[in-house]
């Protein structure tokens, strides 16, 4: 006697939910080794402010610009197992994003020691046989066995523009662009495209003088974006 149209249609339906469970299993343990791989993320967020002036008298002119700068980077990159063990002071960081690039080692810190899982950075003003250098970018690493930490900021006149700066000149309204970045850790690296976007608020002003004219212009640039690589 063989099974019954009920029991032939429930093992039919057992074995749909067994293949589906498989799938989704499958999917799930995909999903789950594309995340281990080489991911990662940088965002950023600048904004300057850029002066300029222009003075004309008889047959001289000269010109003069001031731009006060301040960004934050944030990166996060994912460590394999063997890059983790290889970590010591002679490893490498390099963080690029836009115009501005930063290398170091961790030995760069005077206090890193060897089994410590945090670094900062800095990239100063003038050489290094200048006594009054200042801090012109601070960036704070952090990492564990699964990933890198990296936040850089910089504040300041002297400060390298992430991309901003290119629209502070002969534009305004609003911006959306993209611009390209790395991080590297260590022996790891990512390459990502970051899609940013943001506002330039400008001014324009001059007149005659007794002898001649002046013209300038203020304008505000303000932009932010975030890229990822799975």
């Amino acid at each position: 006697m063989g099974p019954s149209k009920g029991g032939i249609m429930s093992l039919n339906v057992f074995r749909k939910l067994s293949v589906l469970s498989v799938l989704a299993l499958s999917t799930v343990l995909l999903s789950a080794s594309a995340w281990a791989s080489d991911t990662a993320k940088v965002s950023f967020n600048e904004s300057i402010r850029k002066e300029s002036k222009t003075v004309t008298e008889s047959t001289l002119s000269g010109s003069s610009s001031e731009t006060q700068t301040k960004w934050s980077i944030n990166g996060e990159l994912s460590l394999t197992d063997s890059t983790v063990k290889s970590i010591n002071g002679d490893s490498d960081f390099k963080l690029a994003v836009g115009k501005f690039e930063f290398k170091g080692k961790l030995q760069d810190d005077p206090d890193y020691a060897p089994g410590k899982t945090s670094a900062r950075l800095t990239l100063k003003s003038g050489n290094s046989s200048d006594k009054s250098r200042s801090i012109l970018v601070t960036v704070q690493l952090k990492w564990d066995k699964n990933k890198l930490v990296a936040k850089a900021e910089a504040k300041g006149f002297y400060i390298k523009s992430i991309a901003a700066e290119e629209f502070a000149d002969n534009f305004s309204g609003d911006i959306k662009a993209e611009t390209t970045s790395v991080i590297e850790f260590a022996g790891q690296s990512a390459h990502i495209t970051i899609p940013f976007d943001g506002k330039v608020n400008r001014k324009s002003g001059g007149g005659e003088t007794g002898s001649g004219s002046v013209s300038g212009f203020a304008a505000t640039v303000n932009i932010r974006g975030e890229g990822r690589k799975q």
